[in-house]
């Protein structure tokens, strides 16, 4: 489940990267150009599982325009992403396709953007559609593929409502081939992410649907229609957690990054602040890293799952009611 959005993301950015088709590597930026670039992205998504919905908005300078865009991701909980518009630019409107280029950068920015995530239960999902409809969303990223080191760069993601960023991060990925669509679906098994730095200001959690999401790689709670007993579930789950939390290993959570992870998990879901989490890998952490429970199954503890977390460093900080 913790590569299940990373994943999603991933698939989108190799639809991205590839989208756009033609001979001439610096062939100038046309209405026909974003057309056929919409009409790529959507055929690549759809060959993920995911389907695209979108209308063509304008051409301006080197940039693609395009509103009312709704994206349903392949996977039973993957979240829907909509935006009132998206605008696109960067060298990647002049990707052939064929792996030719050296690299490919790519510019985005979303406006009225949502997340909508899914749930099995019908009251859940109507709950978190109506919280997530509250908050609309803007988004700008600029990302960069190397295709001679087979690395993915992200420079910049700033998720912010009308009022605030509310997220941050800067990442590298490595083992990422998108010079084909073939090499980018082995890719979303085979990325590594080696650096990551985030920062999550949770001051409106509920509104941006960011805080189902976070509940969703929870333990699911049980207590049906009554409250209380939902309430007493959840904080069950709570205690559970604080408890794996302990058991996480020191080399990879030192012991203030395991009270600032407590500490956020004891504030949920009224938690105020802004949480920074840097992490850094020499040989990286992808699913690869999951392949040794394929025979033995899922580990039932931390404890069991501590190997997974060799030769990684998590540097975690909760700053209770930081708005900065």
């Amino acid at each position: 489940m913790f590569f299940r959005v990373p994943r999603f993301c991933l698939t989108m950015a190799a639809a991205a990267m590839i989208l756009p088709a033609g001979n001439a590597m610096a062939q100038e930026v046309s209405a026909q150009r974003c057309e056929k670039a919409l009409r790529d992205l959507s055929a690549e998504l759809k060959r993920n599982g995911a389907t695209l919905r979108a209308v063509y908005d304008g051409q301006s300078g080197a940039s693609c325009s395009y509103r009312d865009i709704r994206i349903d991701g392949g996977y039973p909980k993957d979240p829907t992403f909509e935006a009132a518009r998206i605008t696109v630019a960067g060298s990647i409107l002049a990707w052939n396709g064929e792996g030719t280029l050296p690299g490919s950068d790519l510019m985005l920015s979303a406006e009225g953007l949502r997340l909508i995530p899914r749930d099995n239960d019908a009251r859940a999902a109507a709950l978190q559609q109506a919280q997530s409809r509250l908050g609309p969303l803007r988004l700008d990223l600029s990302t960069s593929w190397n295709a001679a080191a087979k690395t993915l760069q992200i420079a910049r993601l700033d998720l912010a409502s009308s009022e605030m960023s509310i997220l941050r991060l800067a990442a590298g990925v490595k083992n990422v081939d998108l010079s084909t669509p073939g090499a980018a679906q082995m890719s979303q098994v085979g990325f590594a992410i080696t650096d990551m730095d985030l920062e999550l200001k949770t001051f409106a959690l509920a509104e941006t649907g960011l805080l189902p999401m976070i509940f969703g790689v929870m333990p699911e709670a049980q207590g049906g229609s009554d409250p209380n007993a939902a309430t007493k579930n959840i904080t069950d789950k709570k205690l559970a957690l604080r408890g794996e939390i302990n058991n996480l290993p020191d080399a990879a959570f030192p012991p203030a990054s395991g009270a600032a992870l407590a500490a956020f998990l004891s504030d949920l879901p009224n938690a105020r602040g802004k949480l920074l989490v840097n992490f850094r890998s020499g040989s990286g952490f992808g699913p690869v890293r999951l392949a040794r429970f394929a025979l033995t199954g899922p580990p039932a503890n931390v404890k069991e799952a501590a190997p997974i977390f060799d030769d990684t460093r998590f540097v975690i900080e909760w700053r209770r009611g930081d708005r900065s």
